[in-house]
Protein backbone atom coordinates (compact mmCIF):
# COMPACT_ATOMS: atom_id res chain seq x y z
CA UNK A 1 0.00 0.00 0.00
CA UNK A 2 3.00 2.30 0.52
CA UNK A 3 3.77 2.05 -3.19
CA UNK A 4 0.22 3.07 -3.99
CA UNK A 5 0.46 6.00 -1.59
CA UNK A 6 3.74 7.10 -3.18
CA UNK A 7 2.18 7.03 -6.65
CA UNK A 8 -0.81 9.01 -5.37
CA UNK A 9 1.48 11.55 -3.67
CA UNK A 10 3.46 12.07 -6.89
CA UNK A 11 0.20 12.49 -8.79
CA UNK A 12 -1.09 15.03 -6.25
CA UNK A 13 2.11 17.10 -6.53
CA UNK A 14 2.83 16.90 -10.25
CA UNK A 15 -0.44 15.85 -11.86
CA UNK A 16 1.41 13.03 -13.63
CA UNK A 17 0.41 9.42 -13.01
CA UNK A 18 3.55 7.27 -12.95
CA UNK A 19 1.82 3.91 -12.69
CA UNK A 20 -1.79 2.82 -12.21
CA UNK A 21 -2.36 2.01 -8.55
CA UNK A 22 -4.97 -0.69 -9.27
CA UNK A 23 -6.39 -2.73 -12.07
CA UNK A 24 -5.32 -5.46 -14.41
CA UNK A 25 -3.05 -5.23 -17.42
CA UNK A 26 0.22 -6.52 -18.75
CA UNK A 27 1.76 -3.12 -19.21
CA UNK A 28 2.28 -0.42 -16.59
CA UNK A 29 -0.28 -2.11 -14.33
CA UNK A 30 2.30 -4.82 -13.65
CA UNK A 31 5.00 -2.57 -12.18
CA UNK A 32 3.64 -1.90 -8.67
CA UNK A 33 2.42 -5.46 -7.98
CA UNK A 34 5.75 -6.87 -9.20
CA UNK A 35 7.70 -4.50 -6.96
CA UNK A 36 5.51 -5.27 -3.97
CA UNK A 37 5.67 -9.02 -4.58
CA UNK A 38 9.38 -9.16 -5.26
CA UNK A 39 10.85 -6.75 -2.71
CA UNK A 40 11.02 -9.11 0.27
CA UNK A 41 12.20 -12.20 -1.64
CA UNK A 42 14.89 -10.23 -3.48
CA UNK A 43 16.15 -8.69 -0.24
CA UNK A 44 16.31 -12.15 1.34
CA UNK A 45 18.10 -13.59 -1.67
CA UNK A 46 20.66 -10.77 -1.74
CA UNK A 47 21.35 -11.22 1.95
CA UNK A 48 21.68 -15.00 1.62
CA UNK A 49 24.07 -14.61 -1.31
CA UNK A 50 26.18 -12.04 0.52
CA UNK A 51 26.47 -14.22 3.62
CA UNK A 52 27.33 -17.34 1.60
CA UNK A 53 30.03 -15.52 -0.36
CA UNK A 54 31.44 -13.83 2.74
CA UNK A 55 31.66 -17.13 4.63
CA UNK A 56 33.29 -18.81 1.67
CA UNK A 57 35.85 -16.02 1.23
CA UNK A 58 37.46 -16.88 4.54
CA UNK A 59 37.62 -20.64 4.02
CA UNK A 60 41.03 -22.33 4.12
CA UNK A 61 40.85 -23.67 0.58
CA UNK A 62 40.13 -20.18 -0.77
CA UNK A 63 43.19 -18.80 1.00
CA UNK A 64 45.22 -21.71 -0.32
CA UNK A 65 44.03 -21.06 -3.88
CA UNK A 66 45.06 -17.42 -3.56
CA UNK A 67 48.41 -18.42 -2.07
CA UNK A 68 49.03 -20.69 -5.06
CA UNK A 69 48.80 -17.59 -7.23
CA UNK A 70 45.44 -18.15 -8.87
CA UNK A 71 43.78 -15.00 -10.14
CA UNK A 72 40.81 -13.62 -8.23
CA UNK A 73 38.55 -14.42 -11.15
CA UNK A 74 39.68 -18.07 -11.20
CA UNK A 75 39.31 -18.38 -7.42
CA UNK A 76 35.81 -16.98 -7.67
CA UNK A 77 34.72 -19.14 -10.59
CA UNK A 78 36.33 -22.44 -9.64
CA UNK A 79 36.25 -22.41 -5.85
CA UNK A 80 34.02 -19.79 -4.24
CA UNK A 81 30.89 -19.87 -6.45
CA UNK A 82 30.50 -23.68 -6.46
CA UNK A 83 30.72 -23.67 -2.67
CA UNK A 84 28.19 -20.85 -2.25
CA UNK A 85 25.78 -22.10 -4.93
CA UNK A 86 23.77 -24.54 -2.73
CA UNK A 87 23.08 -21.84 -0.13
CA UNK A 88 22.06 -19.39 -2.85
CA UNK A 89 19.81 -21.98 -4.48
CA UNK A 90 18.21 -22.68 -1.10
CA UNK A 91 17.65 -18.93 -0.78
CA UNK A 92 15.97 -18.94 -4.20
CA UNK A 93 13.58 -21.63 -2.94
CA UNK A 94 12.74 -19.70 0.21
CA UNK A 95 12.30 -16.50 -1.81
CA UNK A 96 9.97 -18.24 -4.28
CA UNK A 97 7.86 -19.69 -1.48
CA UNK A 98 7.77 -16.28 0.19
CA UNK A 99 6.51 -14.69 -3.00
CA UNK A 100 3.88 -17.41 -3.42
CA UNK A 101 2.68 -16.94 0.15
CA UNK A 102 2.30 -13.18 -0.40
CA UNK A 103 0.46 -13.59 -3.69
CA UNK A 104 -3.07 -13.50 -2.25
CA UNK A 105 -2.48 -10.22 -0.40
CA UNK A 106 -0.81 -8.57 -3.40
CA UNK A 107 -3.64 -9.62 -5.72
CA UNK A 108 -6.21 -8.32 -3.26
CA UNK A 109 -4.48 -4.96 -2.73
CA UNK A 110 -3.86 -4.34 -6.44
CA UNK A 111 -7.24 -5.72 -7.55
CA UNK A 112 -5.83 -8.51 -9.70
CA UNK A 113 -8.20 -11.44 -10.12
CA UNK A 114 -5.88 -14.43 -9.94
CA UNK A 115 -5.64 -17.56 -7.84
CA UNK A 116 -4.72 -15.65 -4.67
CA UNK A 117 -7.65 -13.28 -5.06
CA UNK A 118 -9.90 -16.26 -5.80
CA UNK A 119 -8.69 -17.90 -2.61
CA UNK A 120 -9.62 -14.85 -0.52
CA UNK A 121 -12.98 -14.60 -2.31
CA UNK A 122 -13.69 -18.32 -1.74
CA UNK A 123 -12.87 -17.99 1.97
CA UNK A 124 -15.20 -15.01 2.31
CA UNK A 125 -17.97 -16.74 0.36
CA UNK A 126 -17.58 -19.98 2.29
CA UNK A 127 -16.91 -22.02 -0.86
CA UNK A 128 -15.17 -24.99 0.73
CA UNK A 129 -14.55 -26.87 -2.51
CA UNK A 130 -12.75 -23.97 -4.15
CA UNK A 131 -10.75 -23.29 -0.98
CA UNK A 132 -9.71 -26.94 -0.85
CA UNK A 133 -8.75 -27.00 -4.52
CA UNK A 134 -6.68 -23.84 -4.24
CA UNK A 135 -4.98 -25.00 -1.05
CA UNK A 136 -4.03 -28.24 -2.79
CA UNK A 137 -2.79 -26.34 -5.84
CA UNK A 138 -0.66 -23.99 -3.74
CA UNK A 139 0.63 -26.87 -1.61
CA UNK A 140 1.63 -28.75 -4.75
CA UNK A 141 3.39 -25.67 -6.06
CA UNK A 142 5.21 -25.22 -2.74
CA UNK A 143 6.27 -28.87 -2.80
CA UNK A 144 7.50 -28.59 -6.39
CA UNK A 145 9.57 -25.51 -5.60
CA UNK A 146 11.04 -27.23 -2.54
CA UNK A 147 11.84 -30.40 -4.46
CA UNK A 148 13.40 -28.49 -7.35
CA UNK A 149 15.67 -26.51 -5.04
CA UNK A 150 16.67 -29.64 -3.09
CA UNK A 151 17.53 -31.51 -6.29
CA UNK A 152 19.40 -28.50 -7.65
CA UNK A 153 21.38 -28.15 -4.42
CA UNK A 154 22.38 -31.81 -4.60
CA UNK A 155 23.53 -31.36 -8.17
CA UNK A 156 25.47 -28.19 -7.41
CA UNK A 157 27.05 -29.15 -4.08
CA UNK A 158 30.46 -30.69 -4.71
CA UNK A 159 30.55 -32.19 -1.21
CA UNK A 160 27.50 -34.40 -1.64
CA UNK A 161 27.96 -37.78 -3.31
CA UNK A 162 25.58 -38.51 -6.14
Amino acid sequence: MLLQLAVIAVFARTGKLLFPSQGYGLDRHLVLPALALGARPVAYLFRTTAVALEEGRHADFIRLARAKGLSERRVLARHLLPTAAPAVLGGVGVAARSALSSLAIIEYVYDWHGAGYGFIWALAAGDGRLVTALVLAFATLFALVGSATAIGARLLDPRVER
